[in-house]
Formats: C-alpha cells, sequence, structure tokens
C-alpha cells in the first residue's frame, strides 16, 4: 500500500512539474492577444423627415466611425438595402460622423438630436449594437462656391 501511495506522489508531482515545463517553455509572443481586442458594431439606420415625421431606410448611407482617443484613426460602413450596417474595429469608443443627409451639395450634421454620438465597443463576444436615426432637413442647405477668377498661386 505504501508503495502504491509513493508511485501516486510521485506521478502528480511529475505531471505537476511537465506542466509548469509546458507552460513557461510556450512562446508568449506580444501579438498573442490582437485577435482578441476586435469587435463587432452592428445597428439599423433610419431617416427621418423633421417636417412630415415620414421615416425611410437609407440605402448606401456612408456612416464613419472616429476613435474618440484618435483623431486620424477611422472607420466607414456602409448601409445594405435593409439600412443595416455592420464593421470590425478594435475595442473602444467612437464618434459616430453623418454629414451627408442625402441632399445635393449639403455638408449638415444629419444625427437627430436624440442620437447618441458615442458609442463605447468593448464587448468581443457578443455585436455591440448601435442603431442610428438620421434626420432629413426639407430644404438643402444653399452653398455658393466662391470663383475662380484667379488661377491659385498665381499661375497661368
Amino acid at each position: 500500500m505504501k508503495l502504491w501511495a509513493s508511485i501516486t506522489k510521485t506521478a502528480v508531482l511529475l505531471a505537476l512539474v511537465a506542466l509548469l515545463v509546458l507552460a513557461v517553455s510556450r512562446p508568449n509572443h506580444e501579438d498573442d492577444d490582437l485577435y482578441n481586442q476586435f469587435v463587432t458594431i452592428r445597428g439599423a439606420v433610419t431617416v427621418t423627415e423633421p417636417q412630415t415625421q415620414k421615416t425611410s431606410i437609407p440605402v448606401g448611407t456612408a456612416l464613419i466611425f472616429q476613435r474618440t482617443d484618435c483623431k486620424r484613426c477611422l472607420a466607414v460602413a456602409v448601409t445594405d438595402e435593409k439600412g443595416e450596417y455592420k464593421l470590425r474595429v478594435g475595442k473602444g469608443k467612437y464618434r459616430l460622423v453623418v454629414r451627408n443627409c442625402g441632399l445635393v451639395n449639403q455638408s449638415l450634421d444629419c444625427l437627430a438630436p436624440s442620437q447618441p454620438r458615442i458609442v463605447d465597443a468593448n464587448n468581443t463576444i457578443l455585436d455591440n449594437v448601435f442603431n442610428v436615426k438620421l434626420i432629413r432637413p426639407a430644404t438643402p442647405l444653399d452653398v455658393t462656391l466662391p470663383s475662380l477668377t484667379k488661377s491659385p498661386s498665381g499661375q497661368k
């Protein structure tokens, strides 16, 4: 019986040493964690015309997502035929920018006043759902472009 107990203790000790050696000898790359840093942001987009309260589904509308901690870190999603979008980005907070409301010569903020502008996308297991409400002004913005009477920098 003592022999069996001694063999069992030795086997358990050898197994623990083997696990420790495997854990220490496994290469640990700094890039291993990168795969766990991506999240999915998805949602549905609707457009409301304030005067009529008519709601429509935008197709092909670009949604720009800008990381709040990096001005040049941008991602874009485009709505499909159902008005839905989906994109994969690194975990973090993103500011939503939509400047084209579907009217010619217009560059206005198209987000509805009640629409949150920041999405905190940190869930790596489930999709981060962020539905978007846009508004379309009744009249287009009247934009007048300056005439080019002189060529730039005095060149002819």
